[in-house]
């Protein structure tokens, strides 16, 4: 089974995958770089997040792609992700930034050991690409139930054929999105793959 369609194969292949600050910063480059992507999720937290909060999570957080862009936005940033091999080369590559990290080991669909209405946005770019329709389903559940009233969630996900990526279309996002009581305020295709949806709880 193709390693990039459920979370078991994904956990498999990433698995024996462990980063120093070199390579995690030349696998980031591979695909949708800072560099060239960074101005345009700086706009998108700018306007929808706007200020510092509390708590975010960083959901697929892998290497801490992003996690310099979060932190101008989130007092406390909760990386979750499937493997946990770079959860240590995170801590020391970000020691020197003021927020404060912390980490959750997910199954892949769940946000379980997330304190209810703790969370003030979810953040989550090149990660629920990999994901079909029924683990968004399982994810917004745990969005809803994670996130302060007026939480936003910030996602990712693929509607379009692409090789290996399942799709989901964007009338299916919406539903799921919609079917769990948030409201879509901003949907937007600022990466070369997938959708960016913005939803308020």
């Amino acid at each position: 089974m193709n390693y990039m369609n459920n979370p078991q194969s994904q956990r498999r292949f990433y698995s024996d995958i462990r980063h120093t600050v070199s390579s995690a910063i030349k696998s980031e480059n591979s695909y949708h770089p800072v560099e060239s992507y960074g101005s345009a999720v700086e706009d998108l937290l700018k306007t929808h997040i706007k200020e510092k909060c509390s708590t975010a999570i960083d959901l697929g957080s892998y290497t801490g792609k992003w996690l310099s862009h979060l932190g101008k936005y989130a007092q406390k940033i909760i990386c979750a992700d499937l493997i946990d091999n770079n959860f240590s080369m995170i801590q020391e590559r970000f020691k020197e930034e003021k927020f404060d990290l912390s980490f959750y080991l997910t199954e892949g669909n769940e946000l379980s050991g997330i304190e209810d209405e703790s969370v003030d946005f979810i953040f989550s770019i090149d990660s629920l690409v990999r994901c079909d329709g029924n683990i968004l389903k399982e994810y917004f559940k745990e969005f809803s139930r994670v996130l302060k009233p007026n939480g936003k969630v910030i996602i990712h996900y693929n509607h379009s054929p692409a090789k290996d990526m399942p799709v989901i279309p964007i009338r299916e996002g919406r539903e799921i999105c919609q079917n769990t009581d948030f409201i879509i305020i901003d949907e937007l295709e600022i990466f070369t793959l997938g959708v960016v949806m913005v939803a308020l709880k």
